[in-house]
């Protein structure tokens, strides 16, 4: 398999360059990911089980591929995590900055709503479940260690996203 190339960035999400991801996180480079929530009809969110570390994730999300949208990027993650083809995804917001360790990201979120089955990506997905929002929200008060980083930022600007909507 070869190694992912993306898009470099800066803070402002202009491309700037190109290089293997691997770099960018070696380097301390800012790049972009995508990430999906992926909804039911009971407004509950489905959460992934991270194969190499066991923590919950978004419904699915990775990197954009370099000269690839945020959004194709999304779709594709849904496509290789979940096997599921949707056409239709609703961004959440613009930009949530992710500057953990040496890793820097500009992710974008998106919405869907889905009820169907699933095909999942064994070497990465070890499960999903859907769960509620308050669920989710005990959880992360007694034990925020079991879900990833980047899920807890992507979770709280989706319920910052929810109040100004209201």
């Amino acid at each position: 398999m070869t190694e992912e190339i993306v898009d470099i960035v800066n803070e402002n999400d202009e491309v700037i360059g190109q290089e293997l991801k691997s770099v960018c996180h070696e380097k301390d480079i800012l790049h972009r990911i995508s990430a999906v929530f992926v909804f039911n009809d009971k407004n509950q969110l489905l959460i992934q089980k991270k194969k190499k570390n066991g923590k919950y994730d978004h419904s699915a999300a990775g990197h954009v591929h370099a000269g690839e949208t945020y959004e194709e990027a999304a779709k594709r993650e849904l496509s290789e995590e979940l096997g599921v083809e949707l056409n239709k995804l609703e961004e959440v917001n613009k930009k949530i900055l992710d500057l953990s360790k040496n890793i820097h990201h500009i992710c974008r979120l998106f919405l869907v709503n889905y009820n169907g089955s699933f095909n999942l990506q064994e070497s990465e997905v070890d499960d999903v479940k859907f769960m509620s929002l308050d669920e989710i929200d005990s959880i992360l008060d007694e034990d925020p260690k079991i879900f990833c980083k980047g899920f807890k930022l992507s979770y709280s600007a989706y319920i910052n996203w929810l109040g100004e909507r209201k």
